[in-house]
């Protein structure tokens, strides 16, 4: 069940405060949709698929009531299972997927995951003070879950701090607005990381991630052992994202700068950079003019990027200047000279230097293994 977030009352600036909603004044309709408990499960997971639909189509209650019974299937029933196939398969008949949105299943960054996102968090989205600046659509929602989630503080700071910058939008809520908000409140986090932070101190993912620590610029260097085990043929590759979670540590507007061989590019491309948060490969760059035709093991630096950010000043004689690419940080000083906040993924030892990137290495880079079952 997900946490339980307290009502409580606050105003925006200049205005009389919103009486504060008891559940028991939300009436019997809106009751209904609360996620009080578990829903039961039917064993067919078509009709529930069904029963998602039904809720879709009525209000936003029933859109977050949805979402928290897709977090119940999904939960329920395993990656690669025949149910959640028919389970997805049956959100594609009520419409809720199309069936492009099908095939990424829960993949970060995919409307089911988002979906599930607004599941995880059906308690917030029902508090009283939340509920009523809604609008329809799953991208509010899922994007009042962003913003919360950036927000600084413990759950009860969190919710106020929401419910005053919900109540701060004049006219009706916007994913624009939203998103604006969100990007303040992960500057303000970055504003109030500790400076010893940033002087080449090894750390581990999970310390990072716990202290709301975000990065415009990660570099990833992985190891032979690395790079085997994100090419294992695993049955959902979904779970691959939590077991670094470097997504969790960028910006929006992050880039990712790869050193690897040519050969490496399809496990780096289809399983590494989706796995850290990134989706558009921007360019792959041979380090030196290559002395044969077969470049598979020849070094290349590989850009991806968030959003559109650009890599800035690509040197034309890029083959002239080796001691601009000679590694990591020459590299990043050539192509990404105003990143501010670098991270250092797959470090080794010896690049954890003092230098103004964090790294986390080896084994510290992995929050959890990942496996074949």
């Amino acid at each position: 069940m997900s946490a339980a977030y307290p009502s409580i009352t606050v105003a925006a600036a200049g205005t009389s405060p919103a009486p504060a909603i008891s559940e028991l004044q939300l009436g019997d309709h809106v009751r209904s949709f609360l996620p009080d408990k578990k829903p039961v499960q039917s064993g067919d997971p078509t009709a529930q698929a069904t029963n998602v639909g039904k809720k879709f189509r009525t209000s936003i209650e029933g859109i977050i009531s949805g979402c928290f019974l897709i977090k119940s299937v999904l939960d329920d029933f395993p990656a690669g299972s025949a149910e959640r196939d028919a389970f997805i398969q049956g959100l594609v008949a009520e419409s809720v997927l199309s069936r492009k949105e099908s095939r990424l299943g829960a993949a970060d960054g995919s409307k089911l995951s988002m979906l599930y996102k607004i599941g995880e968090f059906a308690d917030l989205l029902r508090n009283c003070e939340v509920l009523r600046r809604l609008q329809p659509g799953y991208t509010i929602l899922y994007q009042v879950t962003v913003l919360y989630k950036a927000l600084q503080g413990d759950q009860q700071d969190r919710l106020s701090r929401l419910i005053q910058l919900l109540n701060e939008c004049e006219g009706d809520l916007t994913r624009e607005y939203l998103i604006r908000q969100t990007k303040l409140a992960k500057k303000a986090v970055r504003a109030a990381q500790p400076a010893a932070r940033g002087h080449g101190a090894a750390v581990k993912a999970t310390d990072l991630i716990e202290g709301g620590q975000l990065f415009d610029l990660v570099g990833l260097t992985p190891s032979r052992e690395d790079l085997r085990l994100l090419g294992a043929d695993y049955p959902d590759l979904s779970n691959l994202p939590r077991c670094l979670r470097v997504h969790e540590m960028v910006t929006e507007d992050a880039v990712a700068l790869v050193l690897a061989t040519v050969g490496d590019l399809p496990t780096i491309v289809d399983r590494l950079l989706p796995s850290c948060g990134f989706y558009g490969l921007s360019r792959v760059m041979l380090v030196r003019r290559p002395a044969s035709p077969d470049v598979t093991t020849s070094a290349a630096i590989i850009v991806a990027t968030r959003n559109r950010k650009t890599a800035t000043g690509f040197p034309l004689d890029l083959w002239e200047q080796p001691e601009a690419f000679s590694d990591l940080a020459s590299t990043a000083a050539t192509l990404f000279p105003d990143a501010s906040h670098k991270l250092h993924v797959f470090a080794s030892e010896a690049t954890a230097g003092p230098t103004d990137w964090v790294a986390i290495v080896g084994d510290d880079n992995w929050v959890e293994r990942p496996t074949l079952r």
